[in-house]
């Protein structure tokens, strides 16, 4: 996975933190492919703008 995803660095230090969205999915899906444009759209706050009555 870390091959794949390269992570996000919030130091100079090699700590390396991972998409929870795309580390999910490639567990769900088992299959590594660009996770991050599917994860892109915020459906979720589309959602939940639609339900509040926007």
């Amino acid at each position: 996975m870390k091959e794949w995803y390269n992570g996000y660095r919030f130091t100079k230090r090699d700590v390396r933190v991972y998409n929870p969205f795309s580390t999910l999915l490639v567990l769900k899906q088992k299959e590594f492919i660009n996770y991050w444009f599917e994860t892109g759209t915020p459906t979720f706050l589309i959602n939940l703008i639609h339900g509040a009555g926007f």
